[in-house]
């Protein structure tokens, strides 16, 4: 992997784009090994090259499964390609961006299928999961397992968060007084305050309180 590929992930972790950091360098491997194949230093590469890395996710790469990328997957990896660009010029580390004069294709977008819970639904879930957590004795390890999980999708349905909002929410950020939860930061820029239900804080406390301790 060439250097300042690593570089480029470091700086997204210092910016809390910790699962970005991750997703561009998975991405950026593939134009890594691309480079590597074709001799190139992805620091001295014209518009051109690109174009021919760009051709080649369309008309040659095949997954493991023999499939090829789909369109989606092509613009997003190109797209990767382009930020990392974007960056080395930001950097001082090339003289200009080369990749600004490679268009990405606009993918058509379609419907969003409407497949969220109705509230009968999402009770029910809630219902049944601290009705598990009830089957055990409190204190145990399975209880506080089974009240985590229950904390987690409240959570999930009072806040809306994403499975990475809920990962990195801190006990800091939790104020049970006002009943709300405050991110310091939320997908590198400022944070900030979410208003979150009673009942969700009061599964919440008793995770935080009793249970996790005995998880830890």
């Amino acid at each position: 992997m060439h250097q300042t590929i690593d570089d480029f992930a470091a700086f997204l972790r210092l910016e809390g784009r910790e699962t970005t950091a991750i997703g561009y360098r998975r991405c950026l491997r593939f134009y890594d090994d691309w480079m590597h194949s074709q001799n190139l230093d992805p620091l001295h590469v014209t518009t051109e090259q690109i174009r021919a890395y760009q051709r080649w996710l369309a008309e040659v790469y095949r997954s493991p499964d023999g499939e090829k990328l789909g369109r989606g997957s092509q613009a997003t990896r190109l797209a990767v390609v382009k930020s990392y660009y974007a960056w080395l010029e930001r950097r001082g580390l090339i003289i200009r961006d080369v990749s600004k004069a490679v268009k990405i294709p606009r993918i058509p977008g379609g419907m969003v299928r409407h497949d969220s819970l109705t509230k009968q639904e999402a009770t029910a879930v809630l219902q049944t999961q601290a009705t598990h957590a009830q089957q055990f004795r409190e204190g145990s390890y399975r209880w506080a397992r089974e009240v985590q999980t229950l904390a987690i999708l409240c959570t999930a349905l009072a806040t809306g968060r994403r499975r990475t909002g809920l990962r990195n929410l801190k006990v800091a950020w939790v104020n049970f007084e006002r009943n709300e939860i405050r991110y310091e930061r939320d997908k590198s820029k400022p944070g900030r305050v979410l208003p979150v239900i009673p009942w969700c804080m009061s599964i919440l406390k008793t995770h935080i309180e009793r249970g996790r301790p005995i998880l830890d």
